[in-house]
């Protein structure tokens, strides 16, 4: 067998591996809680699947005030599936996992022929994208994010090959691509202008016409289709903002603690003087936070910003509790499942792994190996992110495949061990996440459909955001304005959106004060290992539950 033969042959092995080994847990996670106990929305899905199934139906274009962004690359290529199966979010579910393991072979794909990679380091990098628990968990959804990723890096690996084979058939692909990604997130602009700085590069194909045209068609397309949507009076477009300082120290900072931690598989640990400096750095801005466990606010982090001191990171998917729920979005105390001293080794080590990163960036730099696809996309991405009028935690895993692309080449004998135990564990609670997250909403959901089932009135009930949302008769009230007076249970996030809740009863984690409970349904977790009740709880007397 030839040289040649042998490592196509490895490649083929390692790409069904990695393929192979997410599909795995996904099948675990499935069985543990199976799809005829989720059909639920997760996060803003209600909006995202409620606009896809009116769009199926033939129904037209609906956004029920709350996406930020067109959606129509993910409803165009899941309107079959609805079709097929019927207006099912397991369906759903399924469309982005398919798509984030097409993101996943195109990002090998840029590693091994744009970066430069061996199959080996290749695989071991892609890997650590696969089990990134914010990647993976998003991939459980039918939210923008993973989807957007995953046409962009199938978009670029299209325009690489393009560009160095000098084949119109790849330029086709990289185009279609990219036109799904940006008329589905507004941020996927970047596809297309990394394959016009990277076309700009090539004396030839930068004058002909073909090629000029598909840098520009996606761009088009995405400006029109979000000036479109911006003039739209049921969506929520967002604005671009001037970054304050505050803005550019948290994203530095909290950006530096999140891609340490997601490139910590395959970093060998040996930093230079220059990171520790780095490493100080973040020290100091880490005892910054840790101020607001004490403070309202501060001049350089405010309260907002993050969960709390010792756990410096942004809201939204990942928190202390688990995903997305901290005491905003549903009734009642949920167990903790990070604790003080483990939010404290969290940040130092990714304090320590962000120090290496930055270390490594700038050696990039300065050897000028920033034109690559991947590098670029991520480094085009900080700018939005800066501009961005928020921040979450989500947003963070457009600047992934760069980081790990920056962290990768380190000879693999020299990390393998160590690694491949990150790897595991990374594995872990990504799926811990996703099974937990799948678990307790399994439980609210069923909780919720037996009480709908012997008569008791929806809008009588506070079920937590993604309840409220999917049963709302009409598109979700402004976020604006004065907060509504306290209304049995009701949520204070949720008041302003629900002004028809009375919130007699409740789906709760726990029971409230001067609350009985009606019913419960068991559900077990696998990172808080044990089983837990999810609660009906009534109000006790017929009074407001303050």
């Amino acid at each position: 067998m030839s040289a040649a033969v042998q490592v196509l042959s490895r490649e083929r092995l390692f790409l069904l591996l990695l393929l192979a080994a997410p599909l795995g847990l996904w099948v675990l996670i499935f069985v543990a809680v199976p799809p005829t106990a989720q059909e639920f929305p997760l996060n803003d899905d209600w909006a995202y699947s409620k606009g896809l199934f009116a769009f199926a139906r033939g129904e037209g274009i609906h956004y029920y005030r709350q996406p930020s962004m067109p959606l129509l690359g993910q409803w165009i290529l899941a309107v079959p599936f609805v079709r097929l199966v019927g207006e099912s979010h397991v369906a759903l579910r399924l469309v982005t996992i398919a798509l984030s393991l097409v993101g996943v072979c195109a990002f090998y794909d840029l590693l091994r022929r744009e970066a430069g990679r061996p199959p080996d380091d290749a695989s071991f990098t892609t890997a650590a994208f696969v089990f990134n628990p914010l990647y993976f968990l998003l991939s459980g959804t039918f939210m923008s994010d993973v989807p957007s990723l995953a046409l962009s890096l199938a978009s670029l690996a299209s325009y690489a090959r393009a560009l160095r084979g000098g084949r119109l058939a790849w330029l086709a692909a990289g185009v279609a691509l990219a036109i799904l990604a940006v008329v589905n997130r507004q941020n996927a602009i970047v596809t297309p202008l990394v394959f016009g700085l990277l076309l700009a590069r090539d004396k030839v194909l930068r004058r002909r016409g073909p090629w000029i045209l598909g840098a520009l068609l996606p761009i088009v397309c995405g400006v029109l289709v979000n000036t479109w949507f911006g003039a739209r009076s049921d969506a929520v477009p967002l604005s671009v903002s001037v970054p304050a300082a505050s803005q550019v120290l948290v994203l530095g900072f909290t950006g530096t603690l999140y891609l340490g931690l997601a490139a910590l598989p395959i970093l060998a640990f040996r930093p230079g003087i220059g990171s520790w400096w780095w490493f100080l750095i973040a020290l100091v801005f880490m005892l910054d936070g840790v101020a607001t466990c004490f403070m309202v606010g501060n001049e350089l982090f405010p309260a907002h910003a993050f969960h709390g001191g010792l756990f410096p990171y942004l809201e939204n998917m990942i928190t202390p509790w688990g995903t997305l729920e901290s005491g905003n979005y549903v009734v009642g105390d949920r167990p903790l499942m990070i604790g003080r001293t483990a939010q404290v080794v969290i940040t130092a080590v990714g304090c320590v792994a962000g120090a290496e990163l930055v270390e490594r960036t700038v050696a990039r730099l300065r050897g000028g190996a920033l034109a690559t696809p991947l590098l670029l996309f991520s480094a085009l991405h900080v700018l939005i992110l800066l501009v961005s009028p928020t921040l979450y935690d989500r947003y963070l895993i457009v600047l992934v495949p760069g980081a790990l692309a920056v962290a990768s080449g380190i000879p693999l004998r020299v990390r393998w061990k160590a690694g491949l135990v990150v790897l595991v564990l990374f594995a872990a609670v990504a799926a811990g996440l996703m099974h937990d997250w799948f678990a307790w909403n399994s439980a609210r959901w069923e909780l919720g459909r037996r009480a709908l089932a012997r008569g008791m009135p929806v809008d009588a009930i506070e079920g937590g955001l993604e309840w409220d949302s999917w049963y709302a008769p009409g598109p979700v009230a402004s976020k604006g304005g004065p907060q509504p007076a306290p209304r049995g249970f009701t949520l204070a996030f949720n008041r302003g959106r629900f002004p028809h809740i009375s919130g007699r009863y409740a789906l709760a984690f726990s029971q409230p004060k001067n609350a009985e409970v009606l019913d419960s349904q068991p559900y077990r977790l696998w990172l808080v290992p044990g089983q837990w009740d999810f609660l009906l709880v009534g109000q006790l007397g017929g009074g407001d539950v303050k």
